[in-house]
């Protein structure tokens, strides 16, 4: 009887520290982020800035957030609409290969997006101390591209700012789409704002600047094209049609006659010349995203490449450098004197 009595007690105590346990967990998440308001925010350093924000590296009980940072005063209506574009696509679309929104502030002055802080270099940071990237990583980076661009166009969404600056790379190969600020849900329908990085903006959406006709309007294909200069640019190190300059638009609509080609493989070329196709109608992905995932230079993508050691060492050195939480003490580095 006692056996039994004590067991039926150390159960009753088994299940009620379990309990207690699952509360106090329940408790934690809860706090980490509903309990997290602005004023409880430790600024640490600015880790990036844009034409009228900022990107913070914040703290808030020991766990580190960005904190993009946007000025109300001087802003456009265009600009305001962009922001409630930004912060309706930042709490619609999950995906793991998209920066998590935890949660939005303002004040008197300021407008904040208080983000997950992702692991991870810039493709363009990592791009300028590596030149080009081997073909096998290129092929698992626009695949993961591609398979987010899918899900956000499944959404209803287009993403009108894949550019190199704007999707960061990990120290095991996953890329993670860090910027949403042109991010517009259209639901297959147009949309006719001419916006986004010059260089990697397809025909359709500037054409009638040049000459002179009625706006046609754009739609998802836009994102192809642009996964298409991206391509290149990993391959090649630097833009198929340039930068800046009056002649850039001009170069994008000749096409592809007279870029640079050489050293770049065949499989690659025919997925980037189908992809930078000025014809709308015949450009990969013009039907569907599939399109451009049934072909055979996705295809054969390996899923995940991790980075190669030069590759690796920049990580490293931008993630100490916007994570104080990654960064190696003087004690860590004499613990096995």
């Amino acid at each position: 009887m006692r056996k039994r009595n004590t067991f039926k007690l150390k159960t009753k105590k088994t299940t009620f520290i379990q309990f207690i346990t699952q509360i106090l967990i329940i408790m934690i998440k809860t706090t980490t982020e509903s309990d997290i308001t602005l004023e409880s925010l430790e600024k640490k350093l600015v880790i990036d800035f844009g034409h009228r924000s900022r990107v913070w590296l914040v703290e808030h009980r020991h766990t580190f957030y960005a904190l993009k940072e946007v000025a109300k005063a001087g802003l456009s209506e265009i600009e305001v609409r962009h922001l409630f574009e930004e912060k309706q696509a930042l709490s619609s679309l999950k995906h793991p290969n998209i920066i998590k929104l935890i949660t939005t502030f303002k004040d008197h002055t300021n407008i904040y997006f208080l983000l997950e802080l992702a692991k991870g270099a810039p493709l363009s940071h990592i791009l300028k101390q590596q030149r080009r990237f081997p073909i096998e990583q290129v092929q698992s980076i626009a695949l993961q591209i591609a398979n987010t661009l899918a899900y956000i166009h499944a959404e209803g969404y287009i993403y009108r700012d894949l550019k190199l600056s704007n999707v960061l790379l990990d120290d095991t190969g996953k890329v993670v789409f860090v910027d949403l600020g042109l991010c517009k849900k259209i639901n297959n329908e147009k949309a006719y704002t001419v916006t986004g990085t010059r260089h990697a903006m397809s025909p359709e959406m500037f054409k009638h600047l040049i000459d002179g006709t009625e706006p046609s309007g754009y739609s998802y294909e836009i994102d192809w094209w642009a996964l298409g200069i991206l391509t290149y640019e990993l391959l090649k190190s630097s833009p198929p049609f340039g930068l800046y300059g009056e002649d850039l638009f001009p170069h994008i609509l000749r096409g592809l006659d007279y870029v640079d080609m050489t050293e770049v493989p065949e499989i690659a070329c025919d997925f980037i010349r189908k992809l930078l196709n000025p014809d709308l109608s015949l450009r990969l992905g013009h039907n569907s995203s599939n399109e451009v995932l049934d072909h055979q230079f996705l295809r054969t993508a390996p899923p995940l490449i991790v980075p190669n050691s030069t590759q690796l060492q920049v990580i490293q050195s931008w993630c100490e450098f916007i994570d104080p939480s990654e960064q190696v003490s003087e004690q860590d580095l004499f613990r096995e004197f």
